[in-house]
């Protein structure tokens, strides 16, 4: 109808208006005045879809009960046209799919065409049925008790239900599936979503129970610490876990001087702490801080590898120090001026402000206040208070929360990856060392601690990599330990023989660290000498 017309806009051919081009406008006019009734489109009802193709362009019309519900045409492509017949009708079967595709999309639709070779091409055939549960990468056993708890689960039942039934009168329960409601499959009682499997709230791992950090008896007796980026530039900042009251210190130098060098100044100004505590940072792990913490007489605690939350406290302290910075930075004002305020302003746990809490009396801003709020005022019921509002905070993050089995030496587990596309490592516990903390021993001879929350129990058997050298990974921020003793088992792991296994009956060959981190090992092959060194 439109290619007369069309023809005249082409750039190699000379616009000359016939009797022609009056007939085609005409035509074009009358069917515009003249649009036919469309139909509402029903999910209940059969679909029909009828294209067909010309010489140079796609036509094709969604029906049902024999009423229209949508039209589409566009014109062939030159490329197109030079196409075979039969292409030019299965174009415009895959033009219609594309153009109604969420009419079509995982359903039913029949198609009706006038060529009939099309119907030879696309005959339709039984489709093999692909148990989805036969290629899960989980092993029958765990699949049988993902299927008993999907039945224990009201909501996943309600789900199958809308999966079998449609979802035009879905519970709320299941309004969060209803976005990826056509990913979703059952097979064998157990719901997927694509090829992952749907796992049961009661087959989840919830979060562990909450273990708050004691509360000092005193204001600056417990203090943390943490390094963090802002703008491009590293700050420390030191907390006390009686007050709140924190420290914040630009860094010029992200290195263990620097960082003793402020905390001296801290200690000289508020006392010296019985126990410090931060994380895992190499800035902490040297032996200039280890040295600092004896010659200054208090306790360093290191919190759980990849685990910040055991360091909450200073966690907090640095979130609440961007968000300051953050907002002066916006409003081009003093930062100290904002940390001032913050240090007199009152908390909602204990009615004192972090300075009260500290050094018992309030510090003078900018805000107009009477002289006898200055005054020294000891605080009353501080520690109850705190303890108060910290139970308070464990009753509601413990209504869902469910303690993980203990882990004991020996027992085999995998390791969490950094990355979730990366494989879990095998290893085994060899001791643990605070609550929840535990010293794991790997394949590859290295000890790494970790959280229980990063380590799974498994029953398979630990097999160590014998190798003659072993390259320590400098990216790894954990610290390496060496396997010590553990009274639970019966075999002893000495420092010396960290190719030994912990099942192992077989004496370990000599190793030797260099002073780049490299391990070196004797070649198995000399096992059965005895060599010494003549030089």
């Amino acid at each position: 109808m439109c290619e007369p017309l069309r023809q005249l806009t082409r750039k190699d051919v000379v616009f000359n208006w016939t009797h022609e081009h009056d007939e085609a406008f005409d035509t074009i006019k009358q069917s515009v005045c003249n649009a036919p009734v469309l139909s509402y489109y029903d999910s209940k009802l059969e679909t029909v879809i009828q294209c067909d193709s010309s010489e140079s362009g796609l036509g094709a019309t969604l029906l049902q009960e024999g009423q229209p519900v949508a039209y589409a045409s566009r014109a062939l492509t030159q490329t197109e046209q030079n196409y075979a017949q039969i292409e030019k009708e299965l174009l415009a079967v895959v033009f219609a799919f594309k153009k109604f595709h969420h009419f079509t999309y995982g359903r039913r639709v029949f198609v009706e065409s006038d060529h009939k070779p099309l119907e030879i091409i696309n005959y339709e055939k039984e489709i093999e049925g692909t148990c989805l549960s036969d290629y899960s990468a989980v092993s029958s056993e765990r699949q049988t008790r993902i299927k008993q708890a999907t039945l224990e689960d009201q909501t996943l039942l309600k789900l199958i239900e809308c999966i079998k039934n449609g979802w035009n009168k879905a519970p709320r329960e299941v309004k969060p599936y209803y976005s990826v409601r056509d990913e979703l499959s059952v097979d064998n009682g157990i719901i997927f979503r694509g090829d992952r499997c749907i796992i049961p709230k009661k087959r989840k791992q919830s979060k562990e129970p909450l273990i708050s950090h004691s509360i000092p008896d005193k204001p600056w007796a417990k203090v943390g610490t943490d390094v963090f980026t802002f703008d491009g530039n590293d700050y420390l900042v030191t907390v006390d876990y009686f007050s709140n009251f924190f420290e914040i210190d630009r860094l010029y130098e992200t290195t263990s001087k620097e960082i003793v060098a402020k905390l001296k100044q801290h200690f000289a100004r508020h006392g010296i702490s019985e126990r410090v505590i931060s994380d895992n940072a190499s800035v902490y792990k040297s032996e200039k801080f280890k040295s600092f913490s004896r010659r200054w007489d208090f306790t360093h605690v290191t919190s759980s590898a990849r685990y910040p939350q055991s360091n909450g406290k200073a966690e907090n302290a640095v979130k609440t120090a961007k968000r300051i910075m953050k907002k002066e930075k916006h409003s081009h004002t003093d930062p100290m001026l904002a940390l001032l305020n913050f240090r007199n302003t009152s908390q909602q746990a204990t009615s004192y402000s972090p300075a009260q809490q500290l050094i018992n009396r309030k510090t003078r801003t900018l805000l107009p206040e009477r002289s006898n709020q200055f005054q020294p005022s000891i605080p009353s019921n501080v520690k109850a208070k705190l303890q108060k509002s910290k139970d308070r905070q464990a009753y509601y993050y413990n209504r869902n929360a469910k303690p993980l089995h203990c882990l004991r030496a020996g027992d085999t587990v995998r390791i969490q990856p950094n990355e979730r596309n990366k494989t879990w490592e095998k290893g085994i516990v060899v001791e643990k060392r605070q609550t929840r903390s535990y010293n794991v021993l790997r394949e590859n001879c290295t000890v790494v601690n970790r959280n229980r929350k990063h380590l799974r129990r498994t029953s398979e058997l630990f097999n160590e990599q014998r190798e003659e050298t072993v390259d320590i990974d400098p990216k790894i921020n954990d610290q390496e330990l060496l396997p010590q003793r553990d009274s639970r088992t019966e075999t002893e792991l000495k420092p010396q023989t960290i190719g030994q296994s912990v099942n192992s009956e077989t004496p370990a060959t000599p190793v030797t660290q260099r002073r780049s981190g490299r391990i070196v090992r004797m070649p198995l092959k000399y096992k059965d000498y005895h060599l010494t060194d003549k030089r």
